[in-house]
């Protein structure tokens, strides 16, 4: 809308806008987005022949309005004046003449001014100038994605506009056998590589500037065949519009959570009031026939984190090595009542039967926990930690891994009415899975904490050792759920 209304106002020889802050009135989009999409949109028609515009005046009355807005200016200046003109320093001065730097160095004169004046006036109340924050509690991005037979559809709702349906045209088998590379890729030089050739390849050019530009949290909603896709692990420009050579995942850079396209509606988020005890139950190690050392060492390092907290409204209950059999598991949940199922182990995936997919117990014969077995519960845990990679798929089999575990594993317990889990898509490196677990906990167990910052946290602590790691986590369900809230965030 910013740049029609500039292109049609050059059309008219006009060199000057002043304007009231459209789209950030009450119930409207905030200030910063408002901001930022009027910057983005003089930038876009100022590249266009024939643009007239020297000068462009936002009126605010409310000081703290005026102040947010100030933030985004000052964030986005170098990316939106003209360091290094892609036009001949003739043609530059002849268009330009400098007015941008001018108006961005008169416009900073004029809020310091500005605040000391307000401050001068509202004494011993000075107004603070306001920090731009970043990743603002709500603030999303959201994507819907689905497979048709011989293309890719997606569509956006961000926090500045709806975006129509884009369609992208591309044989799925490639993008099967990027994601298979993604999974497989032992280090981080390869990881960047197939990460930037996966976003290069699906994303809409014009969907990536409007999603990955604004620093909001990214859900996107798959069916089953897009879930397959290791969408945390595009790389993506660190910095708007992709000025400088700085890349990050789409998991370190925004946080993403996942939610599935079902055939049957969620089961409402059962509510814990502030003084509610919090129930753990830790299930690690439990296939004796092939132990997993790193996973005994998981469900006790869950177990000691919580211990050490010495908080009496904390029960956990641990069952591990020879005391973890599928009789004890149903045993606990029939008679309790759980908000936390950990799972540290190896897991089972039946292609043909999703929902016979679960957690190994013993491998010979077979003995599997699914979501079959959770349909029998009457109260199970809203949220699952499910750590745990495809039996028999080791890091120099990687590309066996079956992409489609992850989502099955989570369609099958939200139909029993989990509310969030988290997995992972593919093998994780050992140590690096233990510090996305103990920094994941460390962040979402507090009052007011959300999940999707604490996923955040996690993966970036796990970035630290293993990108690959970091990047198999997949939450799917609600990204502002909460342990303990008093009431259902808006």
């Amino acid at each position: 809308a910013v740049r029609e209304l500039c292109l049609q106002i050059s059309q008219l020889k006009g060199r000057h806008i002043a304007t009231v802050m459209i789209g950030s009135g009450n119930g409207n989009m905030s200030v910063s987005s408002a901001m930022d999409a009027w910057l983005r949109g003089i930038s876009h028609a100022g590249k266009t022949p024939g643009f007239t515009i020297k000068r462009v005046t936002f009126v605010e009355y409310d000081p703290k309005r005026f102040l947010e807005a100030e933030a985004v200016m000052a964030r986005s200046l170098s990316f939106y004046q003209c360091k290094e003109p892609p036009c001949s320093p003739q043609e530059y001065k002849k268009a330009c003449d400098g007015a941008a730097e001018t108006c961005f160095r008169k416009a900073a004169e004029d809020i310091d001014h500005f605040v000391k004046a307000r401050n001068r006036r509202i004494a011993g109340k000075p107004i603070e100038r306001i920090q731009l924050t970043e990743n603002s509690a709500h603030l999303t991005s959201r994507i819907t994605i689905r497979a048709e037979k011989e293309y890719y559809c997606f569509t956006a709702l961000t926090d500045m506009a709806a975006v129509p349906e884009r369609i992208v045209r591309i044989d799925s088998r490639i993008i099967d056998e990027i994601s298979r590379e993604i999974a497989a890729a032992s280090d981080a030089e390869k990881l960047v590589n197939w990460g930037r050739t996966l976003q290069k390849m699906i994303i809409p050019r014009d969907l990536h500037s409007r999603l990955f530009n604004s620093a909001a949290h990214v859900v996107m909603t798959l069916d089953a065949t897009t879930a397959r896709i290791p969408w945390e692990m595009m790389i993506i420009p660190k910095t708007p519009l992709g000025m400088d050579d700085q890349f990050m995942s789409l998991a370190e850079g925004f946080g993403v959570t996942r939610q599935l396209q079902t055939g049957f509606a969620p089961v409402p988020e059962r509510q814990r009031a502030a003084d509610q005890k919090l129930s753990i139950l830790i299930i690690s190690d439990p296939a004796a026939d092939a132990p997993l050392p790193g996973a005994a060492r998981e469900g006790e390092e869950v177990e000691s984190y919580f211990d050490r907290l010495e908080n009496p409204d904390i029960r956990i209950t641990h069952l591990t090595g020879p005391d973890a059999t599928r009789a004890n598991l149903s045993n606990e949940l029939c008679n309790g009542s759980f908000d936390i199922l950990h799972f540290a182990g190896h897991c089972y995936f039946n292609k043909e039967t999703p929902g016979k997919s679960g957690w190994i117990f013993n491998g010979d014969p077979l003995e599997v926990f699914s979501a079959d077995e959770l349909l029998r519960i009457d109260r199970v845990p809203q949220f699952i930690f499910s750590n745990a990679c495809e039996s028999g798929i080791t890091p120099d089999r990687a590309h066996e891994q079956n992409p489609g575990i992850g989502p099955a594993f989570a369609e099958a317990f939200f139909a029993q009415g989990v509310s969030n889990i988290i997995c992972t898509g593919w093998p994780v490196d050992d140590l690096a899975a233990l510090e996305f677990t103990r920094k994941f906990y460390e962040r979402f167990h507090g009052e007011g904490d959300m999940i999707k910052d604490a996923m955040f946290l996690a993966r970036q602590a796990a970035a630290e050792i293993n990108l690959n790691t970091a990047g198999a986590y997949q939450h799917y369900g609600n990204p502002f759920y909460q342990l303990t809230r008093a009431a259902r965030t808006p």
